[in-house]
């Protein structure tokens, strides 16, 4: 997750009372370490905001881990039914959606663990490199695929297009300019390294694309607006 994509989601759930969004299911959440160390600002931004108003947050993963607190696969009957035993109000599912095979089911899944009046926040890459993980299926959907997919149960509350920095400004952070040539250099050498991995040599090469081109998120938050069917 982009800071400017967790800061621009936080932002939008503080503007909803948190009544109406504890608990708050976090599909996909990953460990403390991720949320926390590695990319902190997804805690700083989103969960550690609502927590000081007085949520309560449910981390949700594939593997059991510290920071997890239920672990099991989302397509699974059984932890569909654990997940709705914890009454979520508001789940969340960021930057998951390139990462399964078949967006609409998962969707429907996800939707029919909200109840009346509860939130679906969702974010996917728009304009984004290749990056596996441990799949990655180049789903890119605009604000409005994403509403169409979740279906007309729910109801779009905020649908934006964030236009963030480009490969070029994020290398820039990490490094003086005149670092950049040797990086480019060594990078692109490793390509030979990778040519018997078609998916490495693939990755590596793609970014080259958003040298000079925005990163873009869609980000969509919905909100349950009649019973899930049946």
């Amino acid at each position: 997750m982009r800071i400017s994509e967790a800061a621009y989601i936080g932002a939008r759930l503080h503007e909803i009372p948190v009544e109406q969004l504890s608990p708050v299911l976090n599909l996909g959440s990953s460990n403390e370490e991720f949320r926390t160390l590695s990319h902190p600002h997804v805690d700083r931004e989103i969960f550690f905001p609502l927590v000081a108003r007085g949520a309560r947050v449910i981390h949700a993963d594939l593997k059991a881990d510290r920071g997890i607190d239920i672990v099991g696969d989302i397509y699974d009957a059984a932890f569909q039914e654990e997940c709705r035993r914890l009454g979520p109000r508001t789940v969340v599912c960021c930057n998951i959606l390139e990462h399964v095979t078949d967006p609409a089911s998962f969707a429907r899944i996800v939707s029919a663990l909200v109840p009346v009046d509860g939130y679906v926040v969702v974010s996917v890459p728009r304009s984004y490199p290749f990056h596996a993980d441990p799949i990655d299926t180049l789903f890119r959907p605009s604000t409005s695929e994403i509403v169409d997919l979740f279906g007309s149960e729910l109801t779009p509350v905020v649908t934006h297009t964030l236009t963030d920095i480009t490969w070029l400004s994020d290398l820039r952070t990490r490094m003086p300019v005149s670092a950049l040539p040797l990086f480019f250099l060594k990078d692109l050498a490793k390509v030979v390294v990778e040519l018997p991995s078609t998916e490495k040599r693939f990755k590596r090469l793609h970014r080259y694309l958003w040298l000079a081109r925005p990163f873009q998120m869609s980000i969509v938050i919905l909100r349950r607006c009649c019973a899930a069917a049946a």
